[in-house]
């Protein structure tokens, strides 16, 4: 009936995914860390019978830089988080940095760790806050991480 419609069709869909593809990057790489810090600090009050108030925040990534460039530049990004940020507090909770190395695959205790965190990229970012886990989806920067 419309075959200009019926030609084009396809490409306008693959457009769309495109052009959405990309919007879903820009968000996520933008969204910095201490917003979802304060966001997720400021949701939840401190548990009254546990002393310490602890907002456990844990940097995932491989050692090996030439199996993971991105691993390289955000642990740069990370340690200096780290440096700053380690020992604070944040709406009443002690800020704890840990840094894992998943180079080994086959460690239990690594598998363990990202099966138990919901990590399936590197490198990543998860904080644990009362018992709830939440994982950090953007890109691991200076500007993002302050």
């Amino acid at each position: 009936m419309f075959p200009i419609i019926r030609r084009k069709f396809p490409l306008f869909i693959i457009v769309s995914l495109i052009f959405f593809y990309i919007l879903y990057l820009i968000y996520y790489s933008y969204y910095p860390i201490n917003v979802y810090l304060k966001e997720a600090l400021s949701s939840s009050t401190p548990s009254e019978n546990n002393s310490t108030n602890q907002a456990i925040i844990t940097f995932y990534y491989q050692q090996n830089d030439s199996k993971c460039p991105d691993c390289k530049n955000a642990k740069i990004e990370w340690d200096a988080f780290m440096q700053e940020n380690n020992g604070n507090s944040v709406n009443g909770y002690s800020i704890v940095c840990n840094t894992m190395d998943c180079s080994d695959a086959k460690n239990p205790s690594v598998v363990n760790a990202l099966e138990q965190n919901n990590i399936t990229d590197l490198p990543a970012v998860s904080m644990i806050v009362n018992g709830r886990n939440l994982n950090y989806h953007s890109e691991i920067t200076q500007s993002n991480l302050e």
